[in-house]
């Protein structure tokens, strides 16, 4: 029978003050021979990641955490210039930092906040390739000077975990992504799943998507460029691929169905844990609704809210191995904050939620059903 969470955290807890565990940061790790491996940001400075080694004779000594950043991206040469001017280290290593530390969330070194991972193999993959870690391109013409290789990058992440970090040795690997990183679990979980059958065959392999399940719903604002037609944009831009079985089955017209968690997640086959946050304050805000509310932003916001705890419900429903949380909040990308650990709907968080999960526990889902706006507990004043 699985340990409880709380057993869990009282023994992780003691473990720590015994070894007197301050963790280290992670450190940055570029890739050799990038350029003829195309392992590159879109400027053609090396991508990578940043790791940090798990606790020393911690119970967790075999378990690693590899976490895709989000940020949105580009989807044509204008988006493209205009993010490489506003957000120059969303496109290069350039201004890398040699190391990270003070993160929270999935990322605290802190076994109470952190009961699952807290003592983990730490993978920090940096997103530079504006692509939902997706693409597959190299530049075009001085007007597209961009490189777009998010898809080679995610795997050879854990070709190179693999080969240098002691991967081969782990028993659990959780494939999470914030955002657009989110998104990237989304488009390489089945294929991720492959590489660590591969590399560790004895690992369980668990994927955790937080903030990626896009609306298909028209945008408040008629002006600004919908989620959808950004992402045919995208898809043809910078030659993304997504999940394989999806894009077989549609037809090149509907490939970006396959970037919709509510599309694609049919044709996946790995346990994912989905976080949506039913008022999620980045896609609203996209779409031109954000608080406080006119009457009519309002209706619009509750009806994203409604369809959400709809597909969410949805997942639950087909009672297989995936996991559920959606809070009825104003928020996005909990799992790399506090709110991982202080969101509660009905008693229950996010950090617990996953944990139990994780473990292997029948969970039930967590789905806020109060229809008010930031009704769950301890959401973020969103003004």
């Amino acid at each position: 029978m699985a340990m409880t969470t709380a057993l869990l955290v009282v023994a992780l807890s003691a473990f720590a003050l015994a070894a007197g565990t301050t963790r280290e940061p992670l450190r940055r790790t570029t890739f050799g021979e990038y350029e003829a491996r195309g392992l590159v940001c879109n400027d053609g400075t090396p991508a990578g990641f940043f790791f940090r080694p798990a606790v020393e004779g911690s119970p967790m000594a075999a378990e690693w955490l590899v976490h895709l950043q989000g940020g949105h991206w580009c989807w044509d040469d204008a988006t493209c210039m205009e993010r490489n001017a506003s957000s120059p280290s969303m496109m290069s290593s350039k201004w890398w930092p040699d190391s990270m530390s003070g993160l929270s969330g999935i990322f605290s070194d802190d076994p109470v906040a952190n009961p699952s991972f807290w003592a983990a193999n730490q993978v920090y993959v940096t997103y530079c390739t504006s692509d939902a870690h997706t693409g597959d391109r190299d530049p075009l013409s001085s007007a597209s000077p961009w490189f777009f290789r998010g898809k080679r990058v995610v795997a050879s992440v854990f070709e190179e975990l693999n080969q240098k970090m002691g991967l081969h040795t782990a028993t659990r690997v959780t494939f999470s992504g914030c955002s657009a990183g989110a998104r990237g679990v989304i488009a390489n979980v089945d294929a991720v799943a492959q590489l660590v059958a591969k590399y560790a065959p004895q690992a369980e392999f668990r994927a955790f998507a937080d903030a990626g399940w896009w609306n298909d719903i028209e945008p408040f604002d008629k002006d600004v460029v919908s989620l959808q037609e950004q992402t045919k944009l995208a898809v043809a831009y910078f030659n993304g691929k997504a999940d394989d079985d999806c894009m077989q089955v549609m037809t090149e017209q509907d490939y970006w169905k396959c970037f919709f968690a509510m599309y694609v997640k049919p044709f996946i086959d790995s346990a994912v844990f989905w976080q949506a946050e039913q008022y999620d304050a980045w896609q609203l805000s996209w779409d031109g609704v954000s608080p406080p509310f006119t009457r009519a932003e309002s209706s619009y916001a509750s009806s994203f809210a409604s369809d959400i705890r709809g597909f969410m419900q949805g997942v639950a429903d087909e009672g297989k191995h995936d996991g559920v949380f959606s809070p009825s909040c104003w928020d996005h990308c909990m799992s790399e904050s506090q709110q991982f650990y202080r969101v509660q709907v009905e008693s229950h968080t996010l950090r617990d939620t996953l944990q139990s999960w994780l473990e292997g526990a029948h969970t039930a889902p967590v789905i806020e059903n109060c229809t008010a706006f930031n009704c769950s507990t301890n959401c973020i004043a969103s003004w």
